[in-house]
């Protein structure tokens, strides 16, 4: 029997289209009353982000309800029901020649991102391989990415400390995403290792 020991849980999940409607609106309101800036520390090159910070919740701060309630949906297939809070919420523009290096969200239980606007070829997400060292065996030689392609509606959830980046975007279109962090509530946990002391 064949076990595999370490596998990583990718949840990628299409909205649909009742969910949609209501997701694109509130996020197409909510932008009239953002802007975005480039976050000088990451280089030139890096796409542009609505909070540079790191310290907003879009999400909270513009009542994005529809937006939420399909987060949780997905969170609570993809964490097994447990509770969470979503921490942080920005809103990323990747324009004709800007990328997204290399990077995780360690401190974080899961991050995720919602594609809001793409045309479907203006750069993959691009999940790296935690197995840094797959790569170094002829026998057990695997990719070390996985690339999914962005489409309008679709959310992504992965753990918060796995490395991702996102592909060049090399077309006119600028793509347009929600990107998310999530801590899972450890207070039941918490609770129930006090009562055993």
């Amino acid at each position: 029997m064949i076990e595999y020991i370490y596998p990583t849980p990718i949840l990628c999940e299409q909205a649909t289209q009742g969910q949609l409607l209501g997701i694109q609106g509130e996020i197409t309101r909510a932008l009239q009353h953002l802007s975005f800036a480039e976050n000088k520390q990451w280089g030139p090159g890096h796409l542009q982000v609505t909070d540079t910070s790191g310290a907003s919740n879009v999400i909270k701060d513009y009542n994005l309800i529809n937006l939420s309630q399909y987060i949780s949906g997905c969170v609570k297939q993809y964490a097994r029901g447990l509770d969470h809070d979503i921490c942080q919420s920005w809103i990323t523009k990747t324009s004709k020649g800007q990328v997204a290096a290399a990077h995780n969200h360690g401190q974080f239980d899961i991050a995720g991102v919602y594609y809001y606007k793409t045309n479907e070829k203006d750069g993959a997400l691009k999940l790296s391989n935690p197995n840094t060292g797959a790569h170094a065996s002829k026998s057990w030689m695997m990719s070390q990415d996985v690339r999914i392609q962005p489409k309008v509606g679709s959310l992504i959830l992965f753990p918060g400390w796995l490395d991702h980046s996102v592909d060049l975007n090399t077309t006119n279109d600028d793509r347009m995403s929600l990107a998310f962090n999530i801590n899972i509530d450890r207070s039941m946990y918490n609770n129930s290792n006090q009562g055993n002391k």
